[in-house]
């Protein structure tokens, strides 16, 4: 009967470290399940498309990513070269230049964007390839193509646009079996524990 009680609590003694591994590893995957991921940003149009050559439009908060978005030059004005200004409304002297360029590259017309100044109403990347950057002063702006040929009809239309970065969590599948890990590696514990105690109340009463 002695032997084949050890041989029962020599089954049961592991089960405690097998319930505290299988708990670290629920932990591991439920915390998985929880990590975001950005999708891919989207532009929100805020204003624009009403006037032929400048918009302006908010309320942006500071921080937030603001973009200028206008139609393409016609063709028939090849290697065209233009400013757009962006500047927060009251504070013309804030504002940020971009140059824009459409050079003729073997036979295919390419883009170029150029900084060429920036006086702190938008912060901006040197290496930008985008006409705007994050808003440094709350509220609303204003963005305004400068040099308006007269071939370039119908007029650009420009827009202002938020970019919007939304999360996904797509490891939320691997919740129930975090869990399930959890729940079993608890049970094994408390078995384990539970076989334990009893052998120490045991042998007491045979002392």
């Amino acid at each position: 009967m002695y032997a084949k009680r050890a041989c029962g609590e020599q089954v049961k003694k592991p089960l405690i470290a097998i319930g505290i591994v299988l708990i670290f590893f629920g932990v591991i995957v439920a915390s998985a399940s929880n990590t975001p991921k950005d999708k891919p940003p989207l532009d929100q149009l805020i204003a624009g498309g009403y006037t032929a050559w400048e918009v302006h439009g908010g309320p942006y908060d500071n921080g937030q990513k603001l973009l200028v978005y206008f139609g393409n030059p016609p063709e028939t004005l090849p290697d065209i070269t233009f400013d757009v200004e962006i500047w927060p409304d009251g504070r013309y002297e804030n504002k940020s230049v971009f140059m824009i360029y459409y050079p003729q590259v073997l036979g295919r017309r390419t883009m170029q964007i150029n900084l060429t100044s920036n006086e702190g109403g938008l912060a901006v990347s040197n290496q930008t390839q985008e006409i705007g950057g994050a808003v440094n002063y709350g509220g609303d702006y204003w963005a305004n193509i400068t040099t308006r040929w007269v071939g370039w009809n119908p007029p650009p239309m420009p827009e202002l646009r938020l970019e919007v970065i939304e999360q996904e969590y797509p490891y939320r599948y691997v919740l129930p079996i975090g869990a399930g890990l959890i729940a079993v590696g608890a049970s094994c514990s408390i078995l384990g524990a539970t076989s334990i105690d009893r052998k120490s109340r045991l042998k007491k009463k045979e002392r």
